[in-house]
């Protein structure tokens, strides 16, 4: 795919990230191309690895060409050989295999180059020679054995399968659990997904997408056991994981046409799938949700607290942070809706679309929308208490 962003978008956002400073998700770094075939090179490497290990787990960017104080220095050299000089190999250092994206672009303030280093969030933890890494204001450092341990914690929280059936010790009836799962973390990361096409973080839903399969193509062979080859269960999910693979196989281009119509149309086969499944589960599964009442309020109370801690100064905050609580909220909300709560359960799916739509910022305009936007997104959520 080309460039999920343009020349001018990457600019304005630079300015915003520069007002901002270095922070949870935001880091500067002021190499010289001139010595990338210096024995320096190599602490460079390390010192890069450190930041993309612990962007990893969070998301965050990772401009080149700029001091810790803001200032743009500059680079020279082509795209090319920062790739194969530094970033590469810098890349080659982290485990598992860190997701990213750079932009080569000018700074048209300075008339300086830069590059931007998009790292996606991913897996809970990424090492270094064995060593975990996290991200800690605006430093990167090697985490706590507990801190781990909180991280895998908070990751596998929203995946495990949380929707015992009557009979929860029935073979089928924790597949029936377990698919329920699959497919409201399917739809929480398709949602709103006609509008794709201009989300610029693309890059993350195939991640969320490609997650999605493997796990269904690990457990087919279950289903299939439990269920029979021709049931709705296996057909169906089979029928996803067929059409994410397609959609992850189309080549996208930035000027839209017939591969933006394509990939749309392998997402609304899944999500037409997925969503015909969820609707058969309620219909047909007595399914018990023990705790909803808390749930709700653990999740209304966590993202109220979070879009309080959104300030003038961290605005990448909310872009880069609102995926995780669309997730949450998604899943409450698919929670209420097989609980039969429709009328709470239609709330937090406006509350969800708007702070989803809103994270999609590439402008000033954007960033404006956010600051405009939170005291009207706590006010909704208040209202649901």
């Amino acid at each position: 795919m080309n460039n999920s962003y343009n020349d001018q978008e990457l600019a304005a956002q630079l300015q915003l990230d520069l007002t901002e400073g270095e922070s949870w998700h935001i880091e500067f770094k002021e190499y010289d191309h001139a010595r990338l075939n210096d024995k320096i090179a190599d602490s460079w490497k390390d010192d890069l690895s450190d930041e993309l290990a612990a962007f990893g787990s969070i998301g965050g960017k990772i401009y080149i060409g700029i001091s810790d104080d803001g200032t743009v220095k500059g680079i020279g050299g082509s795209h090319q050989i920062w790739q194969e000089k530094l970033f590469e190999r810098a890349m080659g250092r982290v485990k598992p295999k860190v997701k990213w994206k750079s932009y080569y672009f000018t700074d048209p303030t300075t008339g300086s180059n830069l590059i931007r280093i998009d790292v996606f969030q991913d897996e809970p933890v990424y090492y270094i020679m064995k060593r975990p890494y996290i991200r800690e204001g605006t430093t990167s450092r090697p985490a706590e054995p507990e801190e781990v341990k909180a991280l895998f914690r908070e990751y596998f929280t929203n995946r495990e399968p949380s929707l015992p059936t009557e009979d929860a010790n029935n073979e089928a009836s924790a597949l029936v659990s377990w698919v329920t799962d699959v497919l409201m973390n399917i739809l929480s990361s398709l949602n709103l997904y006609e509008q794709k096409s201009v989300d610029p973080r693309l890059e993350q839903l195939k991640i969320e997408l490609e997650r999605h399969r493997e796990l269904i193509n690990a457990n087919l062979n279950k289903v299939k056991r439990a269920f029979g080859e021709q049931s709705e269960y296996y057909q169906a999910l089979e029928t996803i994981s067929g059409e994410i693979l397609a959609a992850l196989n189309v080549r996208l281009f930035a000027d839209g046409g017939k591969s933006w119509s394509e990939w749309l149309g392998y997402l609304k086969k899944v999500y037409d799938t997925t969503s015909e499944l969820l609707s058969t589960v309620k219909a047909n599964v007595s399914i018990a949700i023990s705790g909803l009442n808390e749930q709700e309020g653990d999740v209304r109370d966590a993202t109220v607290r979070w879009l309080h801690s959104i300030d003038d100064f961290n605005i990448n905050k909310f872009t880069y942070e609102a995926s995780q609580y669309v997730h949450i909220l998604l899943r409450l909300h698919f929670l209420l809706w097989l609980s039969n709560e429709q009328q709470k359960a239609s709330h937090y799916k406006e509350i969800t679309d708007e702070i989803e739509r809103l994270s999609w910022a590439r402008s000033n305009v954007d960033y404006w929308a956010i600051r405009e936007a939170i005291p009207d997104l706590i006010r909704k959520l208040s209202t649901t208490s």
